[in-house]
């Protein structure tokens, strides 16, 4: 397959894998630059609206300028995770959901892998992974980023994506769902979880933050958002990804 496009770049080589697979066409490139177009356009809207909250209101409403926009951030990132996560879970579904793709996969894949241990029929899938673990009393779990890394790990493609790959993509889908599931002000237990499990990973603090409520030293976790600097990260995690994939299927080509 590689050999036909050897002029292309990784990068651009990706592309034309992902977007000629089953179900139909798709032009990758063109959604990314969709994306992008529509972030600026809302960064530089919610950056304009902060502004003008802080300058055309007196001192003694500073509060409430506050107040709101811990809001105009938060609606700012859903807008922003709305399009990233799906464009992600777009790319992986294609991947993993081509016949010839997988047959591809299989030639340089661990054959020993505990994801064949899944039921054939959700091999694929980006909705099941299993737990080696069996904490919950059962092997087969429900989570989209968990699939897609473990599936990764399997067929060898985890070398070729970035390093932070799998940070990324569970604060991307992590925040996505709870966003989604509970708008800006979730549960107070859902806002702790949160904040613990970016504690344990180790990311980054500037990658998400965080408004609290209440006064110290009782103060408690009031909204997430995600920083300019994470979703710049984000965009360029899926340049390097794109990038990982077409390395990934011109080196399966050297192994088979």
């Amino acid at each position: 397959m590689a050999d036909i496009f050897r002029l292309h770049s990784n990068r651009d080589y990706a592309p034309i894998i992902i977007g000629n697979l089953s179900p139909g066409y798709c032009d990758i490139d063109a959604q990314l630059k969709a994306i992008q177009k529509i972030l600026n356009i809302l960064r530089k809207s919610e950056n304009s609206d902060n502004t003008m909250l802080f300058e055309k209101f007196p001192e003694e409403y500073s509060e409430e300028i506050v107040h709101q926009s811990v809001y105009n951030s938060s609606a700012y990132s859903m807008a922003a995770i709305s399009m990233i996560a799906p464009f992600i879970e777009m790319l992986f579904h294609r991947l993993f959901n081509d016949r010839n793709c997988r047959e591809r996969f299989m030639k340089v894949a661990d054959k020993n892998h505990v994801r064949w241990k899944l039921d054939e029929a959700d091999h694929w899938s980006l909705c099941y992974w299993y737990d080696v673990s069996m904490n919950s009393g059962k092997y087969k779990q429900k989570s989209t980023y968990k699939s897609i890394i473990q599936i990764c790990e399997a067929i060898d493609l985890t070398p070729y994506l970035p390093n932070d790959f799998d940070k990324v993509i569970k604060i991307v889908f992590e925040y996505r769902n709870t966003m989604f599931h509970n708008g800006f002000e979730w549960p107070l237990n859902k806002r702790k979880k949160f904040q613990e499990m970016i504690k344990n990973m180790s990311c980054p603090i500037s990658w998400i933050d965080l408004a609290t409520s209440g006064r110290e030293p009782n103060q408690e976790p009031w909204a997430f958002y995600l920083s300019e600097e994470f979703i710049k990260h984000c965009m360029n995690n899926i340049e390097k990804t794109l990038e990982g994939i077409g390395a990934y299927d011109r080196w399966i080509d050297t192994q088979t």
